[in-house]
Formats: structure tokens, C-alpha cells, sequence
């Protein structure tokens, strides 16, 4: 399988108050960055990074990483939309699915993607894999070829044109046990992203 992957980076970030993909871990990577390696050293190739908000400054910070950028023009519309603009933005590679990473779903382990990968090959007619701590189902997702086809082909204005109501849609997904926290989190304020680094350096 040739799986690629989604950075989902265009949200406004209003709460964190500066752009969570240009959040720095101690030595000065950016969050983008490593949500890039993650992905990228777990075999998922291309990947693409949507962006919209403050869409010039993360870019122009990141000139070095070998992404595929995808400016969501639509970003004010929520994260369904963003996830249509990079999602029909794979369309034109040769792929069979992507991962789908929010950017500020952070501290993933790369052991829990590459489990969600090899799942994702295992079950080759599944349309998506949802990483599931305790019953409860997060991030990154795996989303088939078709799905993403479906996804592309949604009205945004549609009730349903959000990922956690196709996925309930979607009988034959599967949820895969996962042990790993971090899939059911997300860093929204300066205290919890400080929180995170201090959790990181200690493993």
C-alpha cells in the first residue's frame, strides 16, 4: 500500500494564541516539524500540510520540510473543510489511503501509527481505521481511497459533512485498541502544550 498523510494546520488557534503548528518543542523544533517526522519515518509518503490561517508564516518558517502544501481558502469553515482540501488534494497521486494528523494531536507514538498502517494493510477493504484508547476513538485516522472520495464529494453545508458522523456512518470502520493517550488529546492553551514538553522530556 501507498499511504500518504494529512497535517491538518489551518485552524486560527485563537485560545493558544499564536499558530499550534509554529508551537516550539525545547531545542526550537516546531510542532509542525515534528508531526512531519512522525509521519514520514512511519512510511506514509507524500505528505501534505493544509494550511489557512497565518498560512504565509507557516509556510515561510518551514522551508526545508519536504512537504506538499495545501492552502484551504475555506479555513473558516471548520476542519471538515480542511480536511476536503487535502484529501482532494491527494486524489492526484497515486495513493490507496492517508493518515489524517490534526496538528495539535500531539505526542503520538510512532509505534501506534505504524500499527494503524499495518491494520490499514492487514484489512485492505476496511474504509477507515480509528485508533481507540479505552472505547474512546481518536486521531490519526486512516482513511481509504474511496473514503476520501466520498469525502470530496460531500456538500461541506451537509449536517453530517463532519468526519466524527461519517465515521458512526461507516459500520464496517474499524476501531483499533490502542495504548496510547495522546490519541484522544489535543493541545489547545500555552499551559497544555507546556504540559506536553515536559511529559516528552521524560519519557
Amino acid at each position: 500500500m501507498k499511504i500518504a498523510g494529512i497535517i491538518l494546520a489551518a485552524g486560527e488557534s485563537r485560545r493558544m494564541g499564536k499558530p499550534k503548528a509554529l508551537l516550539e518543542f525545547p531545542g526550537k523544533k516546531t510542532l509542525l516539524t515534528g508531526q512531519f517526522e512522525l509521519l514520514h519515518d512511519a512510511g506514509c509518503d507524500p505528505v501534505v500540510v493544509v494550511v489557512g490561517s497565518d498560512a504565509d508564516t507557516i509556510i515561510r518558517t518551514h522551508p526545508q520540510l519536504e512537504v506538499s502544501w495545501c492552502i484551504n481558502k475555506n479555513w473558516e469553515a471548520g476542519q471538515f473543510s480542511s480536511i476536503q482540501s487535502g484529501v482532494a488534494h491527494l486524489l492526484h497521486h497515486d495513493v490507496t489511503g492517508a493518515v489524517i494528523l490534526p496538528v495539535d494531536v500531539a505526542g503520538v507514538k510512532k509505534s501506534t501509527l505504524i500499527n494503524i498502517i499495518m491494520e490499514a494493510d492487514k484489512n485492505a477493504q476496511a474504509p477507515a481505521i480509528v485508533p481507540a484508547f479505552r472505547n474512546r476513538g481518536g486521531h490519526p485516522i486512516f482513511i481509504s481511497r474511496a473514503f476520501c472520495q466520498r469525502i470530496v464529494d460531500m456538500d461541506p453545508a451537509q449536517e453530517d459533512a463532519r468526519m466524527d458522523i461519517l465515521l458512526r456512518q461507516t459500520p464496517d470502520a474499524v476501531h483499533l485498541p490502542v495504548d496510547d493517550m495522546a490519541v484522544i488529546k489535543n493541545i489547545n492553551t500555552q499551559g497544555e502544550w507546556e504540559n506536553n514538553c515536559r511529559n516528552a522530556s521524560s519519557l
